[in-house]
């Protein structure tokens, strides 16, 4: 770390990161010097990068409370399940939802310090609820300031073509996660995870699915207004 007086004579730093590596999920994940200043209540931060193989997370701007300053965020090919994994269980369920996907992310986090707002386009390959493929999810989300929530948008779709438009909000405050699926012929597989083995379940579903959680608690409540021409069970 290197302090000095900046031109209006507050503290200011300079500090280099300089980690080789880090451990994470038995795999050596690189991650690059990177440089960190500080001035004027102002955080800036140049080229961080934690990658493996194809695999990183990159961070490239200023922290500050103000909405002129914005950290951008780039994320490719993320393991989600890794990821999600990082945030423990509150407590033990027999039974916990699982998500899955080769997630990759491009984010504009502005005014962090202060009433920050985000935008973000993610991709999610290879999406899967409880282990059950679900297709490819497209998204962008953002920040809604007034209700405290983060907005998603997207349309996920299947190998065989069939859609899902997918809306809904997540409460960090309240741990409380809505997600709206208006279903076109997506799997509904997924069910079978929680009724296995008195009943397996295999069918598409047209309507609306509609799922209410507890991601940290991992509660989970799943109801459907839908319509399924062909299945078996």
């Amino acid at each position: 770390h290197q302090f000095y007086r900046d031109e209006s004579a507050s503290l200011a730093c300079q500090s280099l990161l300089n980690i080789p590596y880090i451990l994470w999920k038995d795999s050596e994940w690189q991650l690059d010097t990177t440089s960190i200043d500080y001035s004027q209540h102002k955080f800036y931060i140049h080229d961080f990068s934690f990658h493996h193989d194809d695999q990183f997370i990159r961070l490239d701007g200023c922290i500050s409370d103000q909405a002129e300053d914005t950290l951008n965020v780039n994320i490719s090919d993320i393991d989600l399940k890794s990821l999600t994994q990082l945030f423990p269980m509150k407590k033990k369920v027999p039974k916990p939802m699982l998500f899955g996907a080769s997630l990759s992310a491009k984010a504009a986090v502005r005014a962090l310090l202060g009433e920050f707002m985000l935008d973000a386009d993610v991709k999610a390959e290879h999406f899967e609820i409880n282990n059950s493929p679900m297709g490819d999810l497209e998204a962008t989300a953002r920040w809604n300031n007034t209700d405290s929530c983060l907005e998603i948008s997207g349309l996920s779709k299947s190998a065989d073509m069939h859609t899902g438009a997918i809306f809904g909000e997540y409460h960090i405050a309240k741990d409380s996660l809505f997600l709206g699926i208006h279903s076109e012929g997506l799997p509904l597989d997924f069910i079978s995870y929680f009724t296995d083995p008195m009943l397996e379940m295999s069918a598409q579903a047209y309507g609306d699915i509609n799922i209410y959680g507890k991601p940290a608690a991992m509660k989970w409540d799943v109801e459907a207004d839908a319509f399924v021409p062909d299945g078996e069970i």
